[in-house]
């Protein structure tokens, strides 16, 4: 924290939190706040108070009315504030700025519960599928919730067990495939290549690289399981194959 006081018995201090607090007799009497954390605090001989931000932008804060800025600046620095805000805050355990917006609500889910989190104002709200009435139920807001949530990875306002980085070459653009270890791998694999507009060609080498890079090298499907485009059986991996997929 950083400090600074002047003649008139005012305080003022500079903290990682984002703000600039002014006291008097230990008491915070008002307290400013900045879109980044605020390096140092001075007074300027007429009182005013010179801010340093981690933005890069140094700031005068004055009680003189006629130095106050235009209305339009105010307005400005109100709207860096909230988006910083919002870029900072975490609904159960996501960034707010990395949720969709509610157009993510006009495409339909792929099954009923499916639940997706979108972006309302400041705020994080859960949704379900309802697959009967083909619409997605308010669930409610979501608050921040355990470190656990944290660590799964998040693509579109829905939680992935992993979400891979995909090149297929050719100069391409590198592709998400987002996976959950409970889901059916070849089930993944087909919707994803029909998303990207990818030839079905490639769905064993997409199942291997899911299961190579999701840790289930000993993985092995039922023996009852034939594959609906090929017949053929289970999938056993560890054999050799040639997969044109790299993940980064």
């Amino acid at each position: 924290m950083i400090v600074d006081a002047h003649k008139s018995g005012f305080v003022v201090s500079g903290s990682e939190d984002g703000s600039a607090k002014i006291w008097k007799d230990g008491v915070c009497v008002q307290s400013i706040e900045h879109p980044g954390c605020v390096w140092d605090v001075k007074f300027l001989e007429n009182g005013d108070i010179v801010t340093a931000c981690s933005d890069g932008v140094a700031r005068v804060w004055t009680v003189h009315p006629d130095k106050i800025a235009e209305a339009s600046e105010l307005e400005a620095y109100a709207s860096l504030l909230s988006h910083y805000k919002g870029s900072r805050k975490r609904v159960g355990g996501l960034k707010l700025e990395e949720l969709p917006g509610l157009e993510a609500l006009q495409v339909p889910g792929t099954k009923d519960g499916q639940k997706i989190v979108v972006r309302e104002g400041d705020n994080g709200v859960a949704y379900a599928w309802n697959m009967k009435e083909q619409k997605w139920d308010k669930i409610g807001e979501v608050v921040d919730g355990p470190d656990d949530g944290m660590k799964r990875t998040v693509l579109n306002g829905v939680q992935y067990d992993y979400v891979f980085d995909v090149d297929i070459g050719d100069g391409e653009p590198i592709r998400k495939l987002p996976y959950n270890r409970s889901d059916n791998v070849y089930d993944t694999a087909d919707k994803w290549l029909l998303k990207e507009n990818l030839p079905l060609s490639y769905r064993q080498q997409v199942v291997e690289f899911i299961l190579q890079n999701s840790g289930q090298k000993d993985f092995m499907l039922d023996s009852s399981f034939r594959d609906p485009y090929t017949g053929s059986s289970a999938y056993v991996p560890g054999q050799p194959s040639k997969s044109d997929l790299v993940n980064q």
